[in-house]
């Protein structure tokens, strides 16, 4: 009976062991190879609202992953909808043991999942705000094209660049700081918009990439969006600006959004529509093209006489390299022939290879150039080991212990 008893105390602890490791297990049960089946695998767990993902993954992938600093692996984290979590890793042979853990949604992602399951009790104070927030500023009428043009004027009136936002992650980088303080970064843009597309029956992904200007490259967050089973992108942060706002980037297709946006298409799971399809742009207008000085004044004529508040054209770099060095070159070629026409005020809204003209009836500032910042120091900053724009953080530039675990913090 002794001998019984003192077997039952020593296998107790295993099968206590064992029942604790049975989670664990069962999530990271299979080795993944290639980066979309880790996109798939993380991409279903959060979705899940999952706090803690452990995913097994095959040691060339883990190489992949952590190369240049671990930017793939922070694109890849936030497309999945991840904003924060604490990162650890342990080698085992040929794969390698990846733990997420104290994951964080976005707040757009985590209050559009609380709605959809019915579930709004659950969220924290601030969370509630927002959601508050967003269905006062959500449309009510139209089609799913009409409410995606409303929700993407309505956010740019009530948000504001925040352009002194930190590395560090702020409530800038959200949908919170967007709604509730009316200030954002592009990240906190792009939440926003997931969060109002949602509410509206719209489905939406967030893209992070780069963008370059004047040659500067940044990293940058906008949107993917369905429409009539077509993926296009928005990038709500670069149509934004003061006093007024462009549609310049507003559901186009990779033919336009590549001019000046780069971004890894290994990373999604859906196609994006490779031309700009005029009918997916709504109210927006129609991008005309021209191939030379000429035509380009005939054209703008003929849009002011069709009472157009604002229309767009695409310029060929033949206009553009003949006429002009920059925007501001392009804007002096145009404004004798708006003033011609009897147009005085207007916002100039340009981008490589286009550019939109939005009539003003009222006094205001004739032009306007809009780009990004034209200064960033270093794309990576190393000694505060982290990517110096936008909040967003790597996984460390090294050295990797192997055992034990090395937990890294990555996006916290």
């Amino acid at each position: 009976m002794k001998r019984c008893h003192r077997l039952v105390s020593l296998l107790l602890p295993l099968v206590l062991l064992m029942l604790l490791l049975m989670p664990i297990s069962a999530q990271a049960s299979s080795v993944l190879q290639t980066l979309e089946e880790y996109r798939d695998y993380v991409y279903y767990h959060v979705q899940k609202s999952e706090a803690s993902i452990i995913v097994s993954i095959s040691k060339d992938l883990f190489e992949d992953l952590r190369k240049d600093d671990g930017i793939l692996f922070a694109e890849l984290t936030h497309m999945c909808g991840i904003y924060k979590a604490e990162v650890s890793y342990t080698p085992l042979g040929d794969s390698v043991m990846l733990y997420l853990q104290h994951v964080t949604r976005y707040p757009g992602l985590r209050i559009l999942q609380a709605v959809q399951k019915d579930a709004e009790v659950i969220l924290a104070r601030q969370d509630r705000e927002a959601l508050a927030v967003a269905r006062q500023l959500l449309p009510t009428e139209g089609t799913l094209l009409e409410k995606e043009r409303a929700i993407h004027d309505v956010l740019c009136d009530w948000i504001e660049q925040d352009t002194e936002a930190p590395d560090s992650p702020t409530d800038s980088d959200t949908a919170i700081g967007a709604l509730l303080n009316h200030k954002a970064d592009c990240d906190g843009y792009a939440d926003a918009f997931f969060l109002l597309c949602g509410l509206a029956g719209i489905e939406s992904r967030h893209i992070f990439g780069y963008t370059t200007n004047r040659d500067i490259l940044s990293i940058h967050a906008w949107n993917a969006v369905c429409i009539d089973d077509q993926w296009v992108m928005t990038d709500l942060y670069w149509d934004d600006g003061p006093g007024n706002n462009s549609t310049l980037y507003f559901n186009i297709g990779a033919d336009l959004m590549a001019v000046d946006h780069s971004w890894n298409a290994e990373l999604l799971d859906y196609e994006l529509e490779t031309l700009t399809d005029q009918d997916l742009r709504s109210s927006a207008p129609a991008f005309v093209p021209a191939t030379d000085y000429f035509m380009l004044e005939t054209l703008i004529q003929e849009q002011a006489e069709t009472s157009l508040d604002r229309f767009c054209f695409m310029v060929s770099d033949g206009i553009m390299l003949e006429n002009s060095h920059d925007a501001y070159d392009l804007y002096n070629e145009i404004y004798p022939i708006l003033e011609n026409i009897g147009i005085s005020h207007f916002w100039y809204v340009w981008a490589p290879g286009r550019f939109e003209i939005i009539n003003q009836q009222d006094e205001m500032a004739p032009w306007m150039e809009y780009v990004q910042p034209t200064e960033v120091p270093s794309l990576f900053d190393s000694s505060v080991n982290r990517i110096n724009s936008h909040g967003f953080h790597n996984l460390g530039t090294g050295p990797w212990v192997p055992v034990p675990r090395e937990t890294r913090s990555l996006l916290s």
